[in-house]
């Protein structure tokens, strides 16, 4: 079936998939301005990027993490929530149910810099919520956070 993209959706696939990392900005700059108007964002401390399902030369959600911290003017941790087995890729897993199983214990706090500090978890496709959730309850229960608010650049296309 035909895909339709919207331009911000079409920045990411670009950047994430065809490597054009002139996106970079343009998705960053899109993704500050609309975090200086949230109500929460004075709040926040911190900016953790959920960490990459696979190795790629370079991390697309790394380097948006990075720029979109950059840009607001907020410490960026990298490598404090991290994957603690590689597991399948989410990808092509419809079932929900399916897709929790595969993300129990895949993230773990490996430090306590974050504690007590309000985060902004990055990712940059939304899909069901399931990784959101996962890495929002490790950030919680192993990295004793505040709060957790969460930013994506584009939802996925889900079969019907």
């Amino acid at each position: 079936f035909h895909t339709v993209r919207s331009e911000i959706g079409e920045a990411v696939y670009r950047f994430k998939y065809c490597s054009d990392h002139s996106q970079l900005h343009r998705i960053a700059e899109v993704a500050a301005s609309f975090l200086q108007r949230q109500y929460f964002i004075h709040r926040v401390s911190a900016v953790v990027p959920i960490p990459p399902s696979e190795y790629r030369s370079f991390q697309p959600v790394v380097e948006l993490a990075k720029a979109i911290a950059q840009k607001l003017r907020i410490e960026f941790y990298q490598n404090v929530l991290v994957r603690t087995r590689s597991g399948t890729s989410l990808k092509n897993i419809d079932d929900p149910e399916q897709r929790q199983k595969e993300l129990k214990g895949a993230f773990s706090v490996n430090s306590q810099l974050l504690a007590r500090k309000n985060v902004l978890l990055v990712d940059d496709l939304y899909r069901s919520g399931s990784t959101l959730n996962e890495a929002t309850n490790v950030l919680h229960s192993q990295g004793n956070v505040s709060y957790v608010y969460v930013i994506t650049m584009t939802k996925t296309r889900t079969k019907r």
